[in-house]
Order: C-alpha cells, then structure tokens, then sequence
C-alpha cells in the first residue's frame, strides 16, 4: 500500500506540524537576507553609493507589488484549506486551478502597472532625476 505523502495539519500535535511547514520558510527567508546583503555589497563596492541608494530605494517599491501578489496567493490558500478540511478534494483541485489563473494574471497586471508608473513612483519619491 502506497504511503500518502500529503499531511493532514488538522490532525495531531500541532507543534511539530507547525514547526515542519514553518521551518522550509524561514530557511526561504534567510536566504532571501542572505541575496540582499550580497546585491548590496556588490552593489555598493562595484558601482558606488549612488547605485547602492537606488537599489535601496527601489527595493520598497519592488516589495510593493510582490507583496500584492503575495497576499492574492495567501489568500488563495484559506480558500484551498478549507475545501481540503471539508475534506473535498474536488474542490481543493477546482481552487488550485482557479487560484493559479488568478495569480498569474494578477501578477502580469502588478507588471504592467509597475512597469508604467515606475517613473512616476520614483519621481514622487525624489529618487529620480529626469
């Protein structure tokens, strides 16, 4: 009998379920730090201060419309965990399906909507000098 490889977090001590799904994100994450410090490093040594202050200054914008997407995706998730606790897997394949149309064409959406007002943005925020 084959063994199911999908865990059932409803279930059990939640603790340790707690502590493996929240363990692989907070590696993601220190990653994520660790990719900043270098692009900054690099950045600040390679190019100087000027460029160091733009990618800092653009960083917040970036996370603006990462976050955006990020939050569309969580929410997804409720939706998805939900069906999954009710225990219908039709359902739980219907809202992944559904979620990843979404998500792709709120982040092509979040694309064109940066790649227009980038300018704008900056400019607003005295970062840029056209």
């Amino acid at each position: 009998m084959a063994r199911s490889k999908t865990v059932n977090m409803t279930e059990g001590n939640p603790l340790p379920l707690l502590l493996t799904f929240a363990l692989p994100m907070l590696v993601g994450n220190i990653f994520q730090q660790a990719y900043s410090l270098a692009d900054s490093v690099i950045v600040g040594r390679l190019l100087g201060a000027d460029a160091l202050a733009a990618v800092g200054a653009t960083g917040s914008v970036s996370f603006l419309f990462f976050s955006i997407c990020n939050g569309i995706g969580s929410g997804s998730g409720i939706v998805t965990s939900q069906y999954f606790g009710a225990g219908d897997p039709y359902q739980v394949k219907k809202s992944i399906a559904n979620s990843a149309y979404i998500m792709f064409t709120a982040s092509f959406i979040m694309a064109v909507i940066a790649y227009i007002a980038s300018q704008s943005v900056l400019r607003l925020m005295g970062t840029l000098w056209k």
